[in-house]
């Protein structure tokens, strides 16, 4: 009999108002600003307090065009004296990736979901407090490494400051040349070779030899 059905107890309330999981929440298909509970965790909760099929979920259609259905709906639960109003759910029927069946069974769960509402199911959602989930950002690929600005980082390293006076710059410059000739006192011909090999400066003279020595030559010295 009808008087005999169940009261919801405040232990009940407190299994149906359980926050949804983070993953049971996801954002709205179309109105990005909301976010929607999946339905299947609307059933798995009516179905973990109440009972799997101790509740039912009648629906009509209500209103439809050629590509939009409005149903009108309502939850019963069988062994518990409870009346929710009917609700209404809505949804397309027509477009991509939307076939005529997927229509009316989104507006069916869109009627579960505003039902279960009143039962505080996913009541943290129905008030804003849960968080649209934040979509993935695409990541930004680095900018890429032209050959010609790799040449120039690399002639950046490898480019060596002049020292700061004559002197210093023709005493380092004669310690290379012996490092190169592998001598402590190598000849004319030899420094001049090691000169033109190391840095590729063509020297015909001893003039030349003399003048390369007290100029800085060491910027295009490679070791």
């Amino acid at each position: 009999m009808e008087n005999d059905k169940l009261k919801i107890t405040d232990e009940i309330r407190i299994k149906l108002r359980k926050p949804m999981p983070k993953e049971a929440i996801s954002q709205h298909p179309t109105k990005k600003f909301l976010s929607t509970i999946k339905a299947i965790y609307v059933t798995e909760r009516l179905n973990d307090v109440f009972g799997i099929g101790r509740w039912t979920l009648t629906h009509e259609v209500f209103r439809e065009t050629n590509d939009y259905v409005l149903m009108r709906g309502k939850l019963t639960l069988l062994d518990y004296d409870c009346e929710i109003p009917e609700q209404y759910g809505g949804h397309t029927t027509t477009g991509t990736n939307t076939e005529m069946a997927d229509g009316y069974k989104s507006a069916v769960t869109d009627i579960q979901s505003k039902c279960a509402s009143y039962l505080e199911i996913g009541l943290e959602v129905f008030k804003g407090m849960k968080d649209t989930p934040a979509q993935p950002q695409q990541a930004t690929k680095p900018a890429a490494t032209t050959q010609t600005q790799t040449k120039a980082t690399a002639k950046q390293q490898t480019t060596k400051p002049a020292p700061a006076t004559a002197s210093q710059a023709k005493s380092l410059l004669w310690v290379k040349i012996k490092k190169a000739t592998g001598k402590t006192a190598p000849t004319e011909a030899e420094m001049i070779q090691a000169i033109a090999d190391k840095s590729g400066i063509e020297i015909k003279s001893k003039a030349e030899l003399t003048e390369a020595m007290s100029k800085s030559i060491l910027e295009f010295w490679t070791d």
